[in-house]
């Protein structure tokens, strides 16, 4: 029985790629729905695998979990389906995935912050009160002080 250890590069080029080297006669690939390694065209079955995780390392967990329950009630979803990303001084990044395939990017910050961002989006002076369910294309988030807009990666 072969052993070897992928890390996280080789990983991700597996799951992007469905085959990834391991040795210059071998691959680890996806072939019929199955991993399996394909050494100089003769296919192997696996027969166990042993994957290790961290968890994401985060600053401010609290907010975090706090602005994923609000997401999750005012859009109605699960938890599982609501992923943190990433988040700079005054804006948290969400992944919205609503199955496999349909992933959604969501941005959500402070009133103060859409304000100022809402105003860098428009040209007249436009006086966006700190209270409304809009500012600009920021959506009031529940009750809370927060807001969020939909976000596309370019």
């Amino acid at each position: 029985m072969k052993t070897f250890k992928l890390n996280l590069n080789k990983i991700s080029e597996l799951i992007r790629r469905k085959s990834v080297t391991i040795s210059s006669n071998q691959t680890l690939e996806i072939y019929d729905d199955k991993l399996v390694i394909n050494c100089d065209g003769v296919i192997y079955d696996i027969l166990s695998t042993d994957i290790h995780f961290n968890e994401q390392k985060m600053d401010n967990r609290f907010v975090v979990d706090y602005l994923q329950n609000l997401i999750c009630e005012h859009l109605n979803l699960e938890q599982n389906m609501v992923i943190f990303i990433t988040n700079s001084k005054h804006e948290y990044e969400f992944k919205i995935k609503f199955n496999y395939q349909t992933i959604w990017n969501i941005i959500v910050c402070d009133s103060i912050t859409a304000t100022n961002n809402a105003r860098l989006l428009y040209d007249e002076f436009t006086d966006f009160s700190y209270q409304a369910e809009n500012i600009g294309p920021y959506k009031k988030l529940g009750d809370s002080a927060y807001y969020f807009r939909w976000y596309e990666k370019i």
